[in-house]
């Protein structure tokens, strides 16, 4: 018999006076050239018959995909038998061939379709299901000790989530619900509604993390992404009567009930860049200042950032990817006490501050709690705000949580 053998990419092309000959390529995808036949198995076509049989007639299986970073990701798969080298399909076109059972590939962050087959001297095998690439992926602190996690995911997969912190346990995750939206609202509480505090761990402020988010498909692929993040830290500001010592801002932590802090450190106004209390407020990025009635209760604390402050209502610190472009002013108003104990006007943990520092640069500023507050029937004596805070680099709108 006479023998052919033609390269996968091989395409002969012979012009000549007003025609093109056929085009004959083993390996191509069935329909075949007259002359070559069509394997059933792989759907490919083979110089003849017998070539079927050393055809790689399974797909890769075990498919598993690493993203490496916000463009990159590992392919892997499992051998196959009769196989030379591996082929990867990026939507459709093919991107890379290797002799290993793993690949890194550029992919970018959205969603796309990675494919493998396995070839050998005669074709290729049929094309693998695709790989369960996470895209759109972020981790992000919605305040000081809680975080929101998301991804998606092309096909419906499970979504599991874990938090590895220094000395603790791990925190773990598991929705079995097939989807291709994925959200952990709170990490700590492993629920898909975000809480104050989780139920499942604490997450403590300024702490370093490693979060590992998983899906997996009905086939068993597996797609995966690990990356580090480290919490905001937490601080607390405060404003006092000139009139009433009540016991005043706390000038050191507040230990809780399990020896952990319960209520920061308090001062008169926040250095945001440099992460710290400052006493003078010429220093400060931002700060409160209070008005009092004839008999010195507070009747109203302000949030006052001299660069300009902008107010998110009804917005998580995590929700917001980048700062406004307009509506800033010089104060807004924290906590209103006109008719003695009324409750604050902004919302814990669902009212985000944007504040301009004196660089020019941007902080997204959590309102955890309004505390500390000291008071009697008639009115307060001080008031004040905890919370969690991120900074843009320089010369950038955008937070990179």
């Amino acid at each position: 018999m006479r023998s052919r053998k033609i390269s996968f990419y091989a395409v002969l092309v012979v012009a000549a006076a007003g025609c093109t000959d056929e085009v004959r390529v083993t390996g191509r995808a069935c329909p075949c050239v007259a002359d070559q036949f069509c394997c059933p198995v792989s759907n490919t076509c083979a110089a003849d018959e017998a070539a079927c049989d050393r055809l790689p007639t399974i797909a890769p299986s075990s498919l598993t995909f690493t993203r490496l970073s916000a463009t990159s990701g590992e392919f892997s798969w499992d051998p196959v038998g009769g196989a030379t080298s591996y082929a990867l399909y990026l939507n459709g076109i093919e991107t890379a061939r290797t002799a290993l059972t793993t690949a890194t590939l550029e992919i970018g962050t959205g969603e796309v379709d990675v494919r493998v087959a396995a070839l050998n001297d005669v074709g290729p095998s049929p094309k693998s299901g695709s790989f369960p690439v996470l895209f759109d992926v972020s981790v992000r602190a919605c305040a000081s000790d809680a975080v929101e996690a998301r991804w998606k995911t092309a096909a419906s997969t499970d979504t599991q989530l874990s938090v590895e912190r220094a000395g603790e346990n791990t925190i773990a995750c598991v929705d079995p619900t097939l989807r291709q939206d994925h959200l952990y609202g709170d990490v700590a509480g492993c629920t898909q509604i975000g809480v104050p505090s989780g139920t499942a761990g604490v997450l403590d402020p300024a702490s370093p993390l490693t979060v590992n988010l998983m899906s997996r498909d009905e086939l068993g692929f597996l797609g995966k992404y690990q990356t580090t993040f480290t919490m905001p830290g937490q601080s607390c500001l405060c404003a006092s009567s000139s009139k009433r010592t009540l016991g005043g801002c706390n000038r050191t932590p507040i230990m809780g009930p399990m020896g952990f802090p319960d209520v920061p450190a308090c001062g008169r106004a926040f250095d945001l860049e440099a992460g710290k209390l400052v006493d003078n407020t010429n220093q400060g990025d931002m700060y409160l200042e209070a008005t009092e009635d004839a008999d010195g209760w507070l009747s109203e604390v302000r949030l006052v950032a001299p660069r300009g402050v902008a107010v998110l209502n009804n917005t998580a610190m995590c929700d917001v990817v980048q700062a406004p472009a307009s509506g800033y002013d010089q104060n807004v108003v924290i906590h209103a006490a006109a008719s003695g104990r009324d409750r604050p006007p902004q919302a814990e943990r669902t009212t985000t501050f944007v504040v301009k520092t004196r660089n020019d640069r941007y902080a997204k500023v959590s309102l955890e709690c309004n505390c500390p507050t000291s008071a009697t029937e008639a009115g307060f004596g001080d008031l004040g705000m905890r919370f969690g805070w991120r900074v843009t680099a320089a010369g950038s709108m955008v937070f990179n949580d």
